[in-house]
C-alpha cells in the first residue's frame, strides 16, 4: 500500500474513533470516547486540520455530552494551530450562509420591485406567490431547467413565465429570455415566416 493509502487508512481510523460505533447508544458512545482519550495519552497531535476538513467536514459540537466529548477528543488529536484553523472555518460557515441568504433576498426584492414598476403590483405579487410555491417543491436547488434566482447568470425566471403564461411550464432548455449562452450554429424559419428556431451548443 502506498503512502497516500496508508494516510487515508489512518484518517479513516481516527474518524471512526471520533464517531464511535454506529449503532451504539449515547452512554456507550460516551464510554467509547473516554477510552479513546485514554489511548491518545502522550500521543503527538496532528499539525494539519485534514482530519476535520476532509474526513469530518460536517461535524459540529451541538452541545450534547457526546459532542462535547468528541470535541475533547479532537482537541487531543490536533495541535493548537490546526484546531484554531478548524475553529475559524466552523465559525465562518454560518456567517457566510447568512450573507449569501441576505444577498439573495436583496436580489429578489429588487426583482419584484422591477416587476411592480413595469407590470403592476398584482403581477409582482402573483410572481412572488409562485416563487414561494416553487421553493417548497422538492427539487435540486440549481437544476439547469428550472433555476429561479433573479440576476443569477443562468436564471430561467421560471416563476415569472409560469405566472405570465401557464403553470404547465416545468423548465427551459437554453434561456427563456430569447438569447443563447454560446455560439449559434443554425437558424430555421417556419414556412409562413412567423417562427424562427435557433440552435446553439448551450
Amino acid at each position: 500500500m502506498g503512502g497516500h493509502g496508508e494516510k487515508d487508512w489512518a484518517y479513516q481510523h481516527l474518524r471512526s474513533w471520533v464517531l464511535g460505533p454506529p449503532d451504539a447508544q449515547e452512554a456507550q458512545r460516551f464510554a467509547w470516547l473516554e477510552a479513546r482519550l485514554a489511548d491518545l495519552e502522550g500521543a503527538i497531535p496532528l499539525c494539519r486540520p485534514v482530519l476535520m476538513t476532509r474526513y469530518l467536514p460536517d461535524w459540529r459540537n451541538d452541545g450534547t455530552p457526546v459532542a462535547r466529548k468528541q470535541e475533547e477528543l479532537l482537541r487531543r488529536m490536533l495541535d493548537d494551530t490546526a484546531w484554531q484553523q478548524v475553529t475559524v472555518e466552523i465559525t465562518a460557515i454560518p456567517i457566510i450562509e447568512a450573507m449569501v441568504s441576505a444577498e439573495s433576498d436583496a436580489l429578489v426584492r429588487r426583482y419584484l420591485h422591477i416587476l411592480d414598476r413595469y407590470r403592476g403590483s398584482d403581477f409582482a405579487r402573483r410572481v412572488e406567490v409562485e416563487r414561494t410555491r416553487l421553493a417548497r417543491v422538492s427539487r435540486q436547488p440549481d437544476h439547469v431547467l428550472d433555476l429561479d434566482l433573479p440576476e443569477h447568470p443562468a436564471d430561467r425566471n421560471l416563476a415569472y413565465y409560469r405566472t405570465a403564461f401557464t403553470p404547465a411550464l416545468l423548465g427551459f432548455y437554453g434561456s427563456p429570455n430569447f438569447c443563447h449562452g454560446g455560439a449559434v450554429y443554425a437558424l430555421a424559419f417556419s414556412p409562413d415566416g412567423e417562427l424562427a428556431i435557433s440552435a446553439s451548443d448551450d
